[in-house]
């Protein structure tokens, strides 16, 4: 009986106090399982300036199960993991796990049970996190904001921890993007999936890289470039001016009328017509900005970012 065989994502940079440690936890796992599948640990390294590289090296060198992704340059996780499913050959994909460990190798136990009742994603909730408070409640709004403008296709708590089956790793592979938001991708697909809550611990060496700008940027691109929130709001903002505008119309029609037969009341001539005018205008230009946002929107998605070049692959056929 052939084996099914699982891809284990991990994206790299400066990571060299955990690298050791990742590919252990990798081992140590499917030994747990007593090998009942075959797997290929595919490192994807982001440029990094320390000794990452040179161990990811030593690792491919003693285990044909390491591979590794060299990019020539940093291009980001999301960009480096999107572009690294390309070369999974795999029945599933546990699309990001991270060197720093905090995200529980045990999650594929579970995740590969549900896998054999017909689920071809299952994703992780992070709902329990140990992390810094400040942290803590800022991604709770992200998460928040980013399900409501998303109408609920990003979930909470969740990032790219996720196991995919290879259907789901070709269907997400037809998007032309250079600058993919990998948890809304996988999520805003028609397969059947299903959520296992785990821990988020705090990672035991080295230091984050993702720090509250690159946190930020990541959120950007999901809320606007996801989520066409800049559209909605011009959308929204145009229909308001424009029925303001129609009201301020009709209450100036009326003192005109009122004007023509009641002689005593006095309106600045042209004044009104002017500010009319205006509020129309730039009712009429919102509504122009919001069809044009609306495709550069779609053409961000396609385009956006740089596209993910490698330099050298590392015990791939």
């Amino acid at each position: 009986m052939i084996k099914k065989k699982i891809s284990i994502i991990t994206p790299v940079f400066n990571e060299e106090e955990n690298i050791i440690d990742c590919n252990k936890s990798v081992k140590e796992f499917f030994l747990q399982i007593n090998n009942k599948y075959d797997y290929e640990h595919i490192f994807v390294d982001n440029s990094s300036t320390d000794s990452s590289l040179l161990k990811m090296r030593e690792l491919s060198i003693t285990d044909k199960n390491v591979k590794v992704l060299v990019n020539n340059q940093n291009y980001g996780i999301l960009p480096s993991i999107f572009n690294s499913l390309k070369y999974c050959k795999s029945d599933y994909t546990l699309v990001c796990y991270a060197a720093d460990l905090q995200d529980p190798i045990d999650f594929l136990l579970e995740a590969l049970k549900k896998s054999e009742q017909g689920y071809e994603i299952i994703y992780a909730k992070r709902n329990k996190r140990h992390e810094k408070i400040l942290y803590k409640y800022l991604k709770k709004t992200y998460y928040y904001l980013a399900k409501k403008l998303t109408n609920n296709i990003l979930k909470q708590n969740v990032s790219s921890f996720q196991l995919i089956s290879d259907k789901v790793r070709k269907e997400i592979l037809t998007v032309s993007s250079n600058n993919p938001f990998i948890p809304y991708i996988i999520q805003s697909t028609t397969f059947k999936k299903i959520g296992i809550e785990t821990v988020w611990i705090e990672r035991k060496k080295n230091i984050a890289k993702n720090n509250f700008f690159s946190l930020m940027d990541e959120a950007i691109n999901a809320i606007c470039n996801y989520s066409g929130i800049a559209s909605k709001i011009s959308f929204i903002l145009s229909f308001a001016l424009f029925t303001f505008s129609i009201i301020f119309l009709i209450y100036n029609v009326v003192f005109l009328i009122k004007e023509f037969f009641v002689k005593n009341i006095e309106i600045a001539n042209g004044i009104p017509s002017i500010i009319i005018f205006n509020c129309i205008m730039f009712a009429a230009i919102l509504v122009i900005l919001g069809i044009l946002s609306e495709n550069v929107n779609h053409l961000l998605q396609a385009k956006i970012g740089k596209k993910v070049n490698i330099n050298e692959k590392i015990n791939f056929d």
